[in-house]
């Protein structure tokens, strides 16, 4: 059983030189869930960490995901559901001897950026690598 944890970081959408000068709008965040221990080899299966709600609507604008040992031969592809349905036409991908999404050769394309409100997302891994990476974690920027 894995325990996925979840960061939220981002940008207030707050800007100036010397202090505040109004508010820009939409306010960026970054979702980190930790879906696999670092110990723990990456396998194919769906849902993998369980499920996570997205409490409002949101606009998902990049996706990516690392692992903790790269794995080698064959690349990792993840994807990203909500309420079961993939949000990529592309999926992340992880390539061999990699620990990162952020250089592979196909980077992922979000098909469905908008998030409703009380969504459900879960994580799906499709293939892993010959010899399984170690440790999952899988990032969504999103606006609000």
């Amino acid at each position: 059983m894995s325990t996925s944890i979840v960061k939220l970081a981002g940008k207030n959408g707050y800007s100036g030189y010397s202090g505040y000068s109004g508010y820009s709008g939409a306010s960026t965040r970054i979702i980190e869930i930790r879906a696999l221990h670092y110990t723990t080899d990456v396998a194919v299966g769906t849902t993998i960490s369980g499920e996570f709600r997205i409490p409002v609507a949101c606009t998902v604008v990049a996706v990516g995901a690392y692992v903790d040992t790269a794995g080698t031969t064959n690349s990792t592809v993840i994807d990203i559901n909500e309420g079961g349905v993939s949000i990529l036409s592309t999926k992340i991908s992880i390539e061999t001897g990699e620990k990162s999404s952020k250089d592979a050769a196909a980077q992922p394309v979000i098909s469905d950026s908008s998030i409703a409100a009380d969504a459900i997302i879960t994580i799906d891994v499709d293939s892993i690598s010959t010899t399984a990476p170690k440790g999952l974690t899988v990032w969504l920027q999103i606006t609000i």
